[in-house]
C-alpha cells in the first residue's frame, strides 16, 4: 500500500498537467480555510470605504490607500454583491488560478525553461511554495500584481515572436493595467523600454522608427498607470508616497531594529533555523528576513498559525535548510545568464526562436532585477524591516524561475550537484505538504472539535 502511494506520488508530481491541477485544488483548499486579510486590513479598508463612499479614499485615510486602486475597485465590485470579506476574497482566488495558468503557459507552451526536469522543478515552486499560495489569496493587491507580473513576460514573448505595431501597443497597455495596481511595476519600464527599442532595432527597424516605438509604449503605459501618482501629488505633493511617509507608529518602531551596515550583511541563518518565526535577531537582518519570508511564513501574518507550535514548527528551520540548494542553484544559474549576456546581444537574430525565447527570459530577469533593486533603494531610505519581504519578489517571479532553470539544466552532469537538489526539492515538496497540511489540520480541530482550542492552549507552546 505504502509503495503504492509513494509511486502514485511520484506520478503526479512529473507531470505538468497534473501539478497543475493539483496546484489548483490546493489553492481551492487553502482558501476555504485561510482568513481573507493577513496583518494588513489596510486593503479591506480601502474596499470598504470605496463601498460605502463610491470613492477613493484620501491617501492620508489608512496604511493602504497610497497604493493604485485597480484591485481594490474590482474586490469591491465582489465585496458590494457579497458583503463579506470572504466574497471579496474569491477575487484574489481567481486571480491566484489565473496567475497559476499564465506561468504554466510560460514554461511549458512558451517553454521558456528548456529541459523536463528544469521545468519540473521550477513549476514545483510556483505549485506549492507557501507564500506563493497565500499571498496569492489574501484581500490584497498583491494578488493581481502577481497576476499581472506573469501576463507582462507573456505579452513580452508575444512580442518577441511577432514584434507588430498592435503588440507593442498591447504591451503598454497591459503594463499600464500593472502600474494601475503597483508601484512595483515602475522598476519593469527601464527594462521594457529597451526591450522594445532593441528587438525594432533588430528587426530592421531604422533608429528614429525604433526609438519613437519605444516612446509611444512608454506613452500609453504611463498615460495609462499614471492615475494614482498624479493623484498623490495633487493630494501630498509626492507621486510616489508611500505608507513610509505618513507618520504611522509602526514605521518608527520598526526602524529601532536597524543596525548600521551589520543588517545589510547579516546572513547567518542559523538564527533563522533557531527560530523559523520572526525574532528580534533576524527583525534586524535584511538578508535573512529576504531569505526567510520568501520561502516560509517567517512573518505570522495570518490565521495559519498553527506551525509554530512544537513539534510543527520545526518545519520551517527544515526548510530553510533544505531550500540553500535551490537557492544556489539559482545564484549559479542568474551568474552564468549574466556571463553570457554581451554574446547573446552581439549574435541575436529575430528569426531564431531560441534567440527570442532567450530574449524573453533575460526580459523576465532582468525585471526581477529591477524589482530586487527598488526594494533594496527603500530599505536604504527608511530602514523599515518590513519591507524585506519574499512576497514584494512575486510580482517579478518569473525572473526567478529562469535563472532556477538554467542552473539546473547547468548542473544536470554534476552528480553531486543533481543527486543533492533532486533530494532537496524532493524534501522541501514534503515539508511543503506537510505544513499545509497540519494548518489545514489544525483549523479544522480548533474550530470543529470542541475542546481542542482549549486542549492545544495547555500543551503546545508557540516559538
Amino acid at each position: 500500500m505504502e509503495r503504492a502511494f509513494r509511486e502514485w506520488l511520484a506520478q503526479k508530481l512529473s507531470s505538468g498537467p497534473k501539478l497543475l491541477s493539483l496546484a489548483i485544488a490546493l489553492r481551492v483548499v487553502v482558501f476555504a480555510f485561510l482568513a481573507p486579510v493577513d496583518n494588513d486590513f489596510g486593503h479591506l479598508e480601502v474596499i470598504q470605504y470605496i463601498v460605502q463612499h463610491r470613492a477613493l479614499p484620501p491617501v492620508t485615510e489608512n496604511s493602504s490607500a497610497f497604493h493604485p486602486p485597480l484591485y481594490h475597485l474590482l474586490a469591491a465590485a465582489f465585496y458590494e454583491v457579497t458583503g463579506t470579506a470572504k466574497g471579496a476574497q474569491f477575487l484574489s482566488l481567481v486571480l491566484s488560478i489565473l496567475t497559476l495558468l499564465v506561468l504554466y503557459r510560460l514554461l511549458y507552451k512558451e517553454n521558456l525553461i528548456q529541459g523536463e526536469q528544469s521545468r519540473l522543478y521550477a513549476f514545483m515552486l510556483v505549485c506549492f511554495l507557501p507564500q506563493f499560495v497565500l499571498y496569492g489569496l489574501y484581500v490584497s493587491n498583491d494578488t493581481l500584481a502577481n497576476f499581472m507580473g506573469a501576463a507582462i513576460i507573456l505579452q513580452v514573448a508575444r512580442v518577441a515572436s511577432v514584434p507588430t505595431a498592435w503588440q507593442f501597443a498591447l504591451l503598454g497597455v497591459v503594463v499600464g493595467v500593472a502600474l494601475l495596481t503597483k508601484a512595483t511595476f515602475l522598476a519593469f519600464l527601464p527594462v521594457l523600454f529597451a526591450f522594445v527599442l532593441f528587438i525594432s532595432l533588430r528587426r530592421g527597424q531604422s533608429r528614429p522608427k525604433s526609438v519613437l516605438a519605444a516612446f509611444v509604449f512608454l506613452f500609453l503605459a504611463c498615460g495609462l498607470g499614471s492615475y494614482k501618482f498624479v493623484r498623490n501629488y495633487i493630494e501630498v505633493k509626492n507621486p510616489f508616497v508611500s505608507n513610509l511617509d505618513l507618520g504611522f507608529s509602526w514605521v518608527a518602531e520598526q526602524k529601532e531594529s536597524y543596525r548600521g551596515a551589520a543588517s545589510y550583511y547579516d546572513a547567518n541563518l542559523l538564527k533563522l533555523v533557531a527560530s523559523p518565526s520572526l525574532s528580534p535577531a533576524t527583525e534586524g537582518a535584511y538578508p535573512l528576513l529576504l531569505y526567510g519570508t520568501f520561502w516560509y511564513q517567517h512573518i505570522p501574518e495570518s490565521n495559519l498559525l498553527g506551525s509554530r507550535r512544537a513539534p510543527f514548527n520545526y518545519l520551517g528551520s527544515a526548510i530553510y535548510v533544505l531550500a540553500l540548494v535551490p537557492t544556489a542553484i539559482f545564484f549559479y544559474g542568474l551568474l552564468i545568464l549574466l556571463k553570457r549576456l554581451p554574446r547573446f546581444l552581439g549574435g541575436f537574430d529575430s528569426s531564431l526562436e531560441e534567440c527570442r525565447r532567450l530574449l524573453v527570459s533575460y526580459v523576465a530577469v532582468f525585471c526581477f532585477l529591477g524589482n530586487l533593486a527598488l526594494i533594496g533603494d527603500v530599505v536604504l531610505k527608511y530602514h523599515v524591516w518590513s519591507v524585506m519581504q519574499g512576497r514584494l519578489l512575486f510580482p517579478s517571479f518569473t525572473g526567478m524561475l529562469v535563472p532556477f532553470g538554467v542552473g539546473i539544466a547547468a548542473t544536470a552532469n554534476y552528480r553531486f550537484a543533481h543527486a543533492a537538489l533532486r533530494w532537496a526539492m524532493g524534501a522541501l515538496i514534503c515539508c511543503f505538504g506537510a505544513y499545509f497540511a497540519s494548518e489545514i489540520a489544525y483549523q479544522v480541530l480548533v474550530h470543529f472539535v470542541p475542546g481542542v482550542k482549549e486542549f492545544l492552549k495547555r500543551f503546545t507552546y508557540q516559538s
